[in-house]
């Protein structure tokens, strides 16, 4: 009996460490481009991302890319192509019997009008079956799948370009990929853009979040039954115009983040989140970003949350409006209270140009987040990488202390955590920082230059300290910095 315990005990340990997730970078690296376009965390710790690979100037060659994801980081990487010579994963969704639908677009020459894609994957990450529908679209999108009631299909919430404009296009698909219903929505005006899509309460309607809709380039939110007839639809706030999300935040509140925008100065936008009620009026909206730089929230995915009050949001710092720029960039990663206040910030970057993508929130209290990164130093072609990165729980603790009274200056302290050096980014004069072990103890304190001070930090020990950012006898920042 003792051993029988002992076993199961060893057993449970074995299981634990197996599916334990570490923090980790990859980069996927070849001669051709390369691009995440959905997440997921599978039963057994790890993830797929999915997206498609291909040579930048010739995307008629683009194939499937599924990337499996251990939770040590390890990788398996396996490409799709069916008898077409485009094949492009968007989206990717766990079926209730525990293998996988992947969504994205398929086309063949000579006209390479792109199909409707559907393909079934098994736990071994081979086809079991696909469709490819014909809709007519010169090009396909899948911005957001919303599965049906007990398992019997999914709508689809597509962009579709036809006749020199984006169109909003929904279509019903049944548990085998059949094609049901199909509507496209092109009285509602032109050059229209998704951001995301949720159910209502009642699930008796659908949300869509997007722009050029109502003759207008602000933010609209659309609401469609499920029978895809148009309802009515209201204008969001000035600043939501680009990359928006939504989640439901409580039984009547929704989270919904997107670029906070100035029009007259955009080197000011930012990433703006708030919570609203289903009115979207009166939004207390919370921005994140610095001064004078470009933030924008991830492309797809940029905010994500399993529990209310650790809420993850992500973007890039520093965009440049360039397709490959000679400029560096940041991953730049929040997780928020239920305030809508951060708890702490995670910066990555500076060495490359990227591009952030998409974020999951992950089930061990961290998230996973990709990325494009260019490599103009290095790289003599014009693609991006795949870059991905996953942070535990115990390395998103740069809480900053309660009992300090911040001020709301711009300071910055990129990367966090690191390991030879980091960069304290403040946008004033007269700063001294100060850095202590977590018994109080000083190690070292330094004079701020205004914007970036470069500290070396390569003869500390690997741990937690804490560091304090003062002007004039006057805390404006202070928390947790981690030496890796």
């Amino acid at each position: 009996m003792y051993l029988q315990i002992l076993f199961l005990l060893l057993f449970s340990i074995l299981q634990f460490l197996l599916h334990a997730q570490n923090s980790f970078e990859l980069v996927v690296s070849n001669p051709v481009n390369e691009v995440v376009m959905d997440l997921l965390e599978e039963e057994t710790g790890g993830f797929l991302a999915v997206g498609y690979q291909g040579d930048y100037n010739t995307p008629q060659d683009y194939k499937g890319l599924i990337i499996r994801i251990s939770p040590q980081g390890d990788t398996i990487i396996k490409k799709y192509c069916i008898a077409d010579t485009v094949f492009i994963f968007h989206r990717i969704e766990r079926c209730n019997d525990g293998n996988y639908l992947v969504f994205g677009s398929a086309a063949f020459p000579p006209d390479y009008y792109k199909k409707l894609l559907i393909v079934k994957l098994d736990t071994n990450l081979n086809v079991l079956w696909y469709r490819k529908h014909e809709l007519d679209v010169k090009a396909i999108y899948q911005r957001k799948i919303l599965p049906l009631a007990k398992g019997k299909g999914y709508h689809i919430i597509n962009e579709v370009y036809k006749d020199y404009n984006w169109n909003l296009m929904l279509c019903k698909i049944n548990e085998n990929g059949d094609l049901l219903k199909t509507k496209q929505f092109t009285e509602l005006g032109n050059g229209q853009e998704i951001g995301d899509a949720v159910y209502s309460t009642d699930s008796s309607n659908i949300y869509i979040f997007g722009t050029g809709y109502n003759n207008t380039s602000n933010g609209s939110r659309l609401i469609i039954d499920t029978a895809y007839t148009f309802k009515y639809s209201n204008l969001l706030p000035e600043y939501a115009d680009l990359y928006m999300n939504a989640k439901w935040f409580t039984d009547s509140t929704l989270l919904f983040s997107a670029c906070y925008s100035y029009f007259i100065h955009p080197q000011r936008d930012d990433i703006g989140i708030s919570e609203t009620d289903t009115s979207f009026s009166n939004m207390d909206i919370h921005r994140y970003g610095a001064i004078d730089t470009i933030n924008y929230p991830a492309v797809v995915q940029a905010l994500d949350f399993i529990s209310n009050d650790s809420i993850f949001l992500t973007g890039t710092h520093n965009i440049v409006f360039d397709f490959f720029p000679d400029e560096v960039s940041w991953i730049s990663i929040w997780q928020l209270k239920n305030d809508l206040n951060a708890r702490s910030e995670y910066f990555i970057g500076g060495d490359a140009y990227y591009v952030t993508y998409n974020i999951l929130s992950t089930s061990d209290g961290g998230c996973l987040v990709a990325a494009c990164r260019y490599d103009y130093q290095v790289q003599q072609e014009e693609e991006f990488d795949i870059f991905i990165l996953k942070l535990k729980r115990e390395d998103l603790i740069t809480e900053i202390p309660d009992a300090i009274s911040i001020n709301k200056e711009p300071v910055m302290i990129y990367p966090n955590p690191c390991k030879d050096r980091f960069k304290v980014n403040v946008e004033i004069d007269n700063v001294l920082f100060y850095l202590y072990d977590m018994q109080g103890k000083l190690i070292f304190k330094r004079k701020l230059k205004s914007y970036n001070t470069i500290i070396n930090c390569s003869r500390l020990l690997p741990g937690i300290y804490i560091y304090t950012i003062i002007k004039k006898n006057s805390v404006i920042k202070g928390g947790k910095w981690v030496k890796l």
